[in-house]
């Protein structure tokens, strides 16, 4: 259960993404209720399904709106780094912070190629990249593992697949969320990682 401060940074999150969306281009979402019956409620099954791969640091690759960067920095302590190369979407997200007070996340305005990541980091990926793009961008970085939130259907099966000559070894962990089916894939894309 999420307390009741918890709650409420998420509902503001919500409101501010909806509200400062024709600024930032933030989401496609027009109410703010379905952006968090639907989004904000992924992310938090996504890090129940999450909380214990999670290395060192969650760094969300492609962050946005700092979906799900800030919405787990809100449900947990941990030290979460939102990346995006969209200086407006990192804006929003520094006011955020700022504005809320949370203390465990923080932004920085790059591509994740051009990015310093500590070794035993985790990548999470939410509708940034295909699989094998992404790991292709992060090449040579190390992380302990790349967590992409994705739908579970046949799409993901398929990026799998052309990915796999890529990954060292992955793991699939399905879900259920207001979005319907969805899956966490789980990957390791070199022989240095300790699977």
């Amino acid at each position: 259960m999420l307390s009741e401060q918890a709650n409420n940074k998420l509902n503001r999150l919500a409101l501010e993404i909806i509200r400062e969306s024709k600024k930032y281009n933030l989401t496609g979402y027009t109410d703010k209720n379905k952006f968090l019956k639907e989004q904000i409620d992924d992310c938090i099954q996504a890090y129940e399904v999450c909380k214990n791969l999670l290395g060192t640091r969650v760094v969300d690759v492609g962050s946005g709106a700092g979906i799900p960067g800030l919405v787990w920095a809100i449900v947990s302590d941990r030290a979460v780094l939102n990346i995006d190369s969209n200086r407006k979407k990192v804006k929003f997200q520094n006011e955020f912070i700022t504005k809320y007070q949370i203390f465990n996340a923080r932004t920085e305005h790059n591509r994740i190629e051009n990015t310093q990541l500590s070794k035993g980091e985790s990548l999470v990926c939410k509708a940034f990249s295909s699989i094998k793009k992404t790991i292709k961008l992060i090449e040579n970085k190390n992380p302990k593992n790349i967590l992409f939130l994705k739908k579970n259907d046949e799409k993901t099966k398929l990026e799998i697949l052309e990915a796999k000559p890529l990954l060292y070894h992955y793991k699939i962990h399905p879900y259920k969320s207001n979005l319907g089916e969805m899956c966490v894939v789980e990957a390791y894309d070199s022989k240095n990682s300790n699977h």
